[in-house]
């Protein structure tokens, strides 16, 4: 699942209060932090086109603190949406903010049923859902399940158009060198096929870096 538009659609005080809620459990002073927070909130203002706007709702995207916000907020609407439900996920991964992985065992229309629970919890946050009883993309990776294993690999979007230094730049050599190694490490922590696929000879199809 991912949230559609999450800076733009986090109320002000929804925003706030999320913040209070962790603040409060830290030792730290709440109020002053606070204070701090609903200034960043609630002073933004920008030019357009000569004229002056302040931002009424959500966070400013660019702004240092709007993913700490966002996180807040979306852990704090999470809890109360799952402790509300009677019908949860096996399990519940949310990462990178606004996707969320979830696994579910129970039937298809009770899987829509909890999306459009979820979806009106909340007046202003929406998500939109993807699901597969094979195959899913989650950021940038595929998993499948066959033959009852987890297969991972690496996932592309369609219109994505990945840039790299050219090798005969001018730049020095150790950070082409750098390039190299970290996609390197970036395939070797996605792609994973079971080992006993492999030693019975099952056709496994790798997207390998080199």
């Amino acid at each position: 699942m991912a949230v559609e538009s999450l800076y733009s659609n986090i109320p002000h005080q929804d925003g706030l209060n999320a913040c209070k809620f962790f603040l409060e459990n830290t030792g730290t002073d709440a109020d002053s932090v606070l204070k701090l927070i609903k200034l960043i909130l609630t002073c933004n203002y920008f030019e357009f086109d000569n004229k002056i706007y302040l931002q009424k709702t959500g966070t400013a995207i660019g702004s240092k603190m709007a993913p700490q916000s966002a996180n807040l907020f979306m852990a704090k609407l999470e809890s109360d949406v799952l402790s509300s439900c009677t019908i949860r996920p096996l399990a519940y991964y949310r990462c990178y903010i606004d996707d969320i992985l979830i696994i579910w065992t129970e039937s298809e229309p009770q899987l829509e049923t909890f999306h459009e629970q979820f979806n009106q919890f909340h007046p202003t946050i929406n998500l939109q859902l993807n699901y597969s009883s094979t195959e899913i993309n989650f950021l940038d990776t595929i998993i499948k399940l066959q033959y009852n294993e987890i297969e991972t690999s690496l996932f592309q979007k369609p219109i994505d158009r990945p840039t790299y230094l050219k090798w005969d730049n001018f730049h020095p050599k150790h950070i082409k060198n750098a390039i190299v190694y970290s996609q390197a490490i970036r395939y070797n922590r996605i792609l994973y096929v079971p080992t006993q696929w492999i030693e019975m000879n099952t056709l496994v199809t790798l997207e390998r870096p080199f």
